[in-house]
């Protein structure tokens, strides 16, 4: 077991912290073996990638950190836009544009994502 203030070994049925006199009766429960404390997330997604994500290829950041399913379609319209493009050129005035606002569109449903996230696994 560690302690949750100073992260240092101590004995499964001590009371206090041996290095910190930290009391350990008052820690957080689930402390198993590994050094925990309640600002810890559960889950390990990044928020930071998944905007990365969003800038690269619209709407994959809402999908990786939340599994939104609009972000997909984001990403889907956008593909199918780009492969338009190369397919009929002459419409490149009016496919940029879209695309433009696809993006925007999958920047905002990450944001959104993540701050679902944040909600559901605070810092």
């Amino acid at each position: 077991m560690f302690c949750p203030n100073c992260g240092k070994e101590v004995e499964a049925g001590d009371r206090f912290c041996k290095y910190c006199s930290y009391n350990l009766s008052e820690s957080v429960p689930g402390n198993d073996g590994g050094h925990r404390s309640e600002t810890v997330r559960e889950d390990p997604r990044s928020t930071g990638l998944a905007m990365f994500l969003s800038v690269i290829l619209p709407g994959i950041g809402a999908y990786y950190i939340d599994s939104n399913t609009t972000g997909i379609v984001v990403f889907l319209l956008s593909f199918l836009l780009l492969v338009g493009m190369f397919f009929v050129p002459f419409l490149f005035l009016i496919i940029v544009p879209v695309m433009l606002i696809l993006w925007v569109i999958g920047l905002k449903v990450t944001s959104d994502s993540i701050n679902s996230y944040r909600q559901k696994y605070p810092l």
